[in-house]
Parts: structure tokens; C-alpha cells; sequence
């Protein structure tokens, strides 16, 4: 028997922090700061706002279905005209490339950044997103009170931010395209021959975000309202994860008799001095911790040992008001919650609806409320999409910009009947029209 007296306390592990990710002290993290000396406004506190709204929406299984709801939902099915999923517009990319990223952009922040850049007739030959988490607004001119430049820094809002790698471009505006390209090839003409210093165009920035009152210079999601729901549910199912790790000794006391600072084992040193190896109370938590706990250990049973029936040791649930009842009622509310902040349908976004799934009618008609939330958003992109178009290369070939409705798969319901219901009703409705 191992004796001795002594709360078992399974040893704390040691959590690694999120490099990227910040908890700001006030829960909002949405302020945003004049940064003097590096020139452009800070997004949230440790300008991290946007690495912190990727953290949040990852923690919860419920929100980022939703987004991806959302984003399929915002890029659609291609465009209406063809030729436009196979345009190359980079040397890497082609339109659709571009399309998807800026639709994951608009779907995440309701914002998006992107590259353009001019040949010689001041025609645009080039297009490119960049990520919007790498960008900032320089801090605007005094005199016209507009923003005339882009910051973009791969590492903005991390610990790996340096200053010497930012990249500043032009706001866009085609009509001071060619006199910024004259600009630098003066600044070359005039260096030594094999200078470093020599400077490449990297194009101008098109910056088009949501705008609402409160958002001066950054979008904040619409979404952003419920953050506090997205966390509930990452800390319900941190809950449960550590419940099975903890296995036995959740909510447990257990009140041993004896001493837990008595040799359990003992060595002898060079000088032939008996020591204390290990103390009782050492090799019971070995045991307690190696044999008993985790979620692998749940058929493991306990079993004590004593010289006499009354030291057998106390065993006592512990006090807690943690049951399933609590625990289920909150994840569901965090999920109706989230659902609400995000604005999605929750049939498309695999959230249960009890009484819904299977009825035909009820998908086609989820589909539909859903493309007409994200209408006004596509319509954002087809504009900015014109705009861009309109002083290209490719004017002459490109019309008018439309994206291709999502198309949802029925197939993923794994009912071939709803398939089958599906064309009834649109027979149906073709013999009633």
C-alpha cells in the first residue's frame, strides 16, 4: 500500500501560445491608431486585428462553416462569359485565381486589396490580389484628407514584423500611372551603373471595402458582433477536451492517510548514506497520472489496498455545478447565436434544422435567401472588376463583368430523391407557368 497524505494534482501542461494571435485587454481589438513614424494607421490593438479575426473564426467549427458558406456562395460558379476563367492576367494567375482569393478577402473582412500594374500606354497588363491581413492605409494627406498611398508588409500584426520590408505602392488611379513610371525611370537613369538602389514599378493598389458610420478607414465584418459566441463555443469544446484528459480526477478528492515526504525508495551515495530517491507522495501521483488519467484510460478501474478496513482511502466527488444539461443548452445557443451574426442560412451552413433536411423545396428556397444576402457583395466585386477592366489590355474582350450563381450540389444531402423531387417541381412549374 502507498501511504500518505496528499490531494493528487495532475501536472498543468504547458500551453503554447499563438504566435500571431493577440487577446486584447478591452475584448474588441477593433481600434484603430496613427502610426507617426512608420507613416500609416494601425489596425487594432498590436495591429493585429485582422490575424485576430482569422484566430477567432478558426476557434469555431460553427463559424467558419458559415464563412465558407458565405465565400462559395460570394465567388460563385465562374463567369457568365467563359473566356474569363481562363484569362491570364499575371504570369501565375489566371482571373479566376484572382476572383477566388478577393472573394475569400471580401468574405472574411468585406474588404479586398488589389494589384495593378501598367505597360508603357498606360494600359493595365496586370492583376493580382494581395492578402489583406498584409495591408495598411497610409495615414491620410492633411491638405485633401484622402489616402494616396498602400502599405504592404507580409508580416504586419506578428512578431516578425520589419520595417525594411515594406512595401509602399500608389493608390489607384490610372491617370497618374504613367507619371509614376517616368518618376522611376528617372531615379534609375540618373544612379551608377550597378547600383542596389535601383527601384521597379510594382504597380498601384485598389482598396475597396464595406462602408458604414463606423468604419472611418477599415471594415469591420458584419459578423464581428457575435466574436463573443464564437468563443463560447471554442471554450465549450477546450471544456470537454480537457474532461477527457482529465478523466477520473475530474471534480475528485481523494484523502489519503500518511505522510507524502515519506521514502517510498532510497539509494546509497558514494559515502554510503542512505537518500531518499522517491517520496510516497511522488510515486503516487506517478501512478495516478500514468495509470488513471486520460481519455484512453476510461475502463481503467482503481483499486486501493489496506492493511485494515478503516485506512482505506476517502474518496469524494467534488462540488461543481459543470453537467451536460448546462453544457448542451450553451453550445446550442452559441451556435443560433452565430448563425445570427453571420447571417447565413443554416441548412447550407450544415447546421441541423429539424423537420428541413429532405424536403426539396426547403433547400431550393435556402439557396435562393442565400444568393440574394450576398447579391449586393458581387455586385462590389463585378464593379470594382469593370472599373479595372475598362483601362486594360483586355477592354476590347472583356464584357461587362457577371458572376455565375453558386450552384449547390444536392448531392451532398446524400438523397437522390431530392434529386429526383427537385425536377418534379421544376416539371411542375414549367406545366403550371
Amino acid at each position: 500500500m502507498i501511504k500518505g497524505m496528499q490531494v493528487f494534482q495532475k501536472s498543468e501542461k504547458v500551453e503554447e501560445s499563438k504566435l500571431y494571435n493577440y487577446d486584447p485587454s478591452d475584448g474588441v481589438n477593433t481600434r484603430v491608431s496613427i502610426n507617426d513614424s512608420l507613416g500609416y494607421i494601425e489596425f487594432g490593438a498590436k495591429d493585429s486585428f485582422p490575424n485576430f479575426v482569422l484566430d477567432t473564426v478558426d476557434g469555431s467549427h460553427t463559424a467558419s462553416s458559415c464563412l465558407e458558406t458565405i465565400i462559395s456562395f460570394i465567388e460563385g460558379d465562374g463567369f457568365k462569359q467563359e473566356s474569363l476563367n481562363t484569362l491570364k492576367v499575371n504570369d501565375k494567375d489566371t482571373f479566376t485565381d484572382v476572383h477566388n482569393g478577393v472573394s475569400q478577402d471580401e468574405g472574411y473582412f468585406e474588404g479586398f486589396y488589389i494589384n495593378v500594374r501598367y505597360n508603357p500606354l498606360g494600359k493595365i497588363n496586370y492583376i493580382s490580389k494581395l492578402p489583406y491581413d498584409s495591408c495598411r492605409l497610409a495615414i491620410p494627406n492633411p491638405e485633401t484628407s484622402k489616402v494616396h498611398h498602400i502599405y504592404y508588409n507580409p508580416y504586419f500584426g506578428t512578431g516578425d514584423y520589419k520595417e525594411e520590408e515594406t512595401v509602399v505602392f500608389p493608390v489607384y488611379n490610372p491617370n497618374s500611372a504613367l507619371f509614376e513610371i517616368k518618376d522611376i525611370n528617372e531615379f534609375n537613369d540618373e544612379l551608377e551603373e550597378g547600383s542596389e538602389e535601383i527601384k521597379s514599378y510594382k504597380g498601384q493598389v485598389l482598396f475597396v471595402k464595406e462602408n458604414r458610420p463606423q468604419n472611418k478607414f477599415y471594415p469591420i465584418p458584419f459578423y464581428w458582433s457575435g466574436f463573443r459566441w464564437f468563443d463560447v463555443e471554442r471554450k465549450v469544446g477546450e471544456f470537454h477536451n480537457s474532461n477527457l484528459d482529465n478523466n477520473f480526477f475530474l471534480g475528485g478528492l481523494i484523502k489519503m492517510v500518511g505522510d507524502p515526504n515519506e521514502a517510498f525508495s532510497t539509494a546509497l551515495n558514494k559515502d554510503g548514506e542512505e537518500y531518499t530517491t522517491k517520496t510516497v507522495g511522488e510515486a503516487f501521483n506517478e501512478v495516478m497520472e500514468d495509470k488513471m488519467s486520460g481519455s484512453s484510460k476510461g475502463g481503467v478501474t482503481l483499486v486501493t489496498w489496506s492493511d485494515t478496513k478503516g485506512e482505506f482511502p476517502e474518496i469524494e466527488a467534488f462540488p461543481t455545478n459543470a453537467n451536460d444539461a448546462l453544457f448542451i443548452t450553451l453550445q446550442n445557443l452559441a451556435v443560433d447565436n452565430i448563425i445570427i451574426s453571420c447571417n447565413t442560412v443554416p441548412l447550407l451552413a450544415n447546421v441541423q434544422v429539424s423537420g428541413k433536411l429532405g424536403a426539396s423545396q426547403e433547400i431550393l428556397n435556402a439557396v435562393a435567401l442565400q444568393h440574394g444576402k450576398i447579391k449586393k457583395r458581387q455586385n462590389k466585386l463585378e464593379r470594382a472588376y469593370d472599373m479595372i477592366f475598362a483601362n486594360s489590355i483586355w477592354a476590347d474582350v472583356v464584357d461587362p463583368v457577371k458572376i455565375d450563381p453558386f450552384k449547390f450540389d444536392l448531392l451532398e444531402f446524400g438523397k437522390e430523391e431530392i434529386i429526383e423531387e427537385v425536377i418534379e417541381d421544376k416539371d411542375e412549374a414549367v406545366i403550371n407557368k
